[in-house]
């Protein structure tokens, strides 16, 4: 499902408040293609349905940008800030030579199977934004759902 929504609109929402749910955002420039109008954006489900869409249109830029807390972030282009997002563990299966985790991505929310090898050897991506884990940012869930019941 594509959402078009004005530059203006939105600078009006994020001024209430930070965008807490991270948002696939293809920006369009008409001025780019030779037609009159003002910028404006299309929120996507998805990345591949953002390159699909960024392929068939004249005017749009050529990256899917995530609009996440305040930041619109290039998946090529992250900042630091950003870098050590936790790799949230749902689920770990210590089977000898199979070792592996069920995980979710803190950026997209793509859950996915990350095995033990490729985690602590050179790294895991998460297969729909591509953002590179490495076993340092492995987090249990249950643990920090438990924190947060507990600070409340």
């Amino acid at each position: 499902m594509k959402v078009e929504v004005s530059a203006m609109k939105d600078a009006i929402q994020e001024s209430n408040g930070l965008k807490m749910i991270p948002e696939i955002r293809v920006w369009h420039h008409p001025l780019k293609a030779g037609r009159k109008g003002q910028d404006c954006y299309v929120v996507c489900e998805s990345f591949k349905e953002a390159i699909k869409h960024i392929g068939s249109s004249d005017d749009a830029e050529e990256h899917p940008l995530i609009a996440f807390k305040g930041w619109e972030l290039d998946i090529f282009t992250i900042p630091p800030a950003f870098k050590k997002m936790p790799l949230w563990v749902l689920a770990y299966f210590p089977a000898h030579g199979h070792s592996h985790y069920h995980v979710e991505c803190s950026i997209c929310g793509e859950v996915f199977t990350a095995y033990a090898w490729s985690i602590h050897g050179c790294g895991k991506r998460c297969p729909e934004c591509g953002h590179l884990y490495s076993w340092m940012d492995l987090k249990n869930k249950e643990d920090e759902n438990h924190e947060e019941k507990r600070s409340d």
